[in-house]
């Protein structure tokens, strides 16, 4: 019994250590290009950054990797929707949940947290907004 409880109290004091911290510093308007540029000067801190989203992987299903650009630098973004949603029941009415494609390939201003995971520099999304299609 005294190994259990050991293991209980070790358990629930390290569960602590894994929170993370809540980004409570907001930074005014950014530039993808400065992000990228200084991405150190924004870590855990809030920010919102206007920029074409668009996925620098081979494939949507299989090679997700999704980045925000301003043409001239780019930040890595972590997704934030589903990829798909089941079909929508016949007669059930309603509009379909937002996905990930809907985002894909237009003007976007994100409103999120600069993480560092491992030694890429990551924008954890907490609000997006479609600003305009992109010109094809």
């Amino acid at each position: 019994m005294r190994p259990l409880i050991v293991f209980v109290c070790i358990v629930l004091s390290t569960a602590g250590c894994c929170k993370r911290q809540v980004c409570d510093s907001k930074v005014p308007m950014a530039t993808v290009s400065r992000l990228a540029a200084q991405p150190a000067s924004f870590l855990d801190r809030t920010v919102t950054v206007n920029g074409l989203l668009r996925n620098a992987g081979g494939n949507y299903f299989t090679d997700l990797r999704l980045e925000l650009s301003d043409g001239a630098a780019a930040v890595v973004v972590q997704s934030w929707l589903p990829l798909e949603v089941p079909p929508m029941r016949t007669g059930a009415g309603g509009n379909r949940p937002a996905v990930l494609s809907d985002y894909l390939g237009k003007k976007v201003k994100i409103t999120g947290c600069l993480r560092k995971d491992g030694e890429i520099f990551l924008l954890e999304v907490q609000q997006a907004e479609i600003i305009a299609e992109e010109n094809k």
